[in-house]
């Protein structure tokens, strides 16, 4: 197998604007899923956070829903290459 050819496909698509987008989506969708019972925590003052706090359920969703959107983006950037 001719790992060069799949390093230069690779290096394409980190230069599409398109997977650059999408990394920082994902990247920003992540954070803030894995950090929105502490960022719940500093909104509201107190410690014990329940699961079906309002405030961390739109913190969670948000991370997911930008999580989605840079697997959309990704793949629009991969389907944009295909010859």
């Amino acid at each position: 197998m001719n790992f060069g050819l799949l390093l230069m496909d690779l290096q394409d698509w980190f230069n599409d604007p398109l997977a650059l987008v999408a990394i920082i989506a994902m990247t920003f969708g992540v954070a803030t899923a894995l950090l929105a019972k502490r960022i719940t925590r500093a909104i509201r003052g107190t410690y014990s956070i329940s699961t079906s706090d309002k405030v961390y359920l739109v913190f969670c969703t948000f991370g997911l829903l930008l999580i989605l959107i840079g697997l959309v983006f990704a793949l629009v950037a991969a389907s944009s290459r295909v010859v």
